[in-house]
């Protein structure tokens, strides 16, 4: 079990710092955390989350300049609450006060979408083709960065305020093999 700091290799650069490596201790949102879960790998911490609780997706998209709508940060849903790397939040917010600033800058409009499965997930949000097996993203990391995820899922899932404002999660740890 990973409990200390241990760098990520990146397949592509994070949105603010173009970072394509970066240090994290699981459970730490440190800068790097909020690097790696608010302004790159979002997906990657929503996955784990849906995994481990079983709670939607919520998708936020930010209209582009020929009007179509691309997906920029995505965490997940349960009794009208939204969760990411920063914590729990009112999914009824305008979704420019779900995302980091840096996205906000770039310009909108923004919207929300809730999406239910991994399924819908990969053909709808991010175009992988129909049949894509639900653990697909534990594939874009390495062993150590995929645990490390599933360690920051944890921490969320076990912190007071989701306990206590999304009623935790249905089922055990994210990381394979172990009972939470």
């Amino acid at each position: 079990m990973i409990t200390g700091p241990v760098t990520v290799e990146l397949p592509h650069p994070t949105f603010r710092r173009g970072r394509t490596q970066l240090t994290l201790t699981p459970g730490v949102v440190d800068d790097d955390a909020r690097e790696m879960f608010r302004l790159g790998y979002c997906h990657l911490l929503a996955c784990a989350l849906h995994e481990a609780a079983g709670w939607s997706f919520v998708v936020i998209d930010q209209r582009q300049l020929d009007g179509s709508w691309e997906w920029c940060h995505v965490g997940v849903t349960l009794n009208g609450l939204f969760l990411d790397i920063t914590g729990v939040a009112s999914a009824s917010h305008p979704a420019e006060k779900l995302i980091a600033p840096e996205m906000v800058e770039t310009g909108g409009p923004f919207r929300l979408r809730v999406i239910e499965t991994v399924a819908e997930l990969c053909t709808r949000v991010f175009g992988l083709p129909v049949g894509t097996p639900d653990d697909w993203w534990r594939g874009e990391l390495s062993a150590a960065g995929t645990e490390v995820v599933c360690r920051f899922a944890e921490h969320l899932l076990s912190s007071p305020d989701v306990r206590l404002r999304m009623g935790g999660p249905r089922c055990v740890s994210p990381v394979r093999g172990e009972a939470a």
